[in-house]
């Protein structure tokens, strides 16, 4: 995966995405302000019908080329058709958004999915999705442009 490259900031350093739950508002960042409102529920339903069933049809194209698996007991980098496998192993029929949030630090989102079976490593029925824009060489690209690619699956 490739590394992010980070520009120079004024706000604080701290955590480079918030918590879940802690929605940035729009005019909380600079980086905020290059997500649209249109992009954010375009992403929403895009992911939501991903996970509608259980074979997770369209997963696939939401998925950067190696994807960082994030669980209570450690992490691991996947590329995307291993990161696919483990999400249709894991997925059950009644999954869901539940809630989007904007990075504070990055141009990213999160996407907070309820409804995944107890199965471990998932212990509290959720899976968040961080999504960043990355260019047709996979590159990281917060001009604005690129599509928007699951780059990081954590189990919670």
């Amino acid at each position: 995966m490739p590394t992010p490259v980070r520009a120079a900031s004024i706000t604080p350093s701290g955590s480079p995405s918030p918590r879940v739950g802690a929605a940035a508002s729009p005019s909380s960042s600079a980086a905020a302000q290059g997500i649209s409102e249109s992009d954010v529920a375009a992403l929403q339903t895009r992911i939501q019908q991903a996970i509608a069933s259980p074979d997770m049809p369209g997963i696939d194209a939401l998925l950067l080329d190696h994807v960082s698996l994030s669980t209570p007991q450690g992490g691991s980098v996947l590329d995307a058709g291993e990161a696919a496998t483990w999400l249709r192993d894991h997925a059950a029929s009644n999954l869901k958004v539940s809630q989007v949030s904007r990075g504070t630090q990055d141009v990213m989102l999160q996407v907070t999915t309820d409804g995944w079976p107890q199965k471990d490593p998932i212990q509290a029925g959720q899976v968040i999705f961080s999504l960043r824009r990355y260019d047709a060489n996979g590159r990281q690209d917060d001009s604005g442009g690129g599509e928007w690619k699951i780059d990081v699956i954590e189990a919670v």
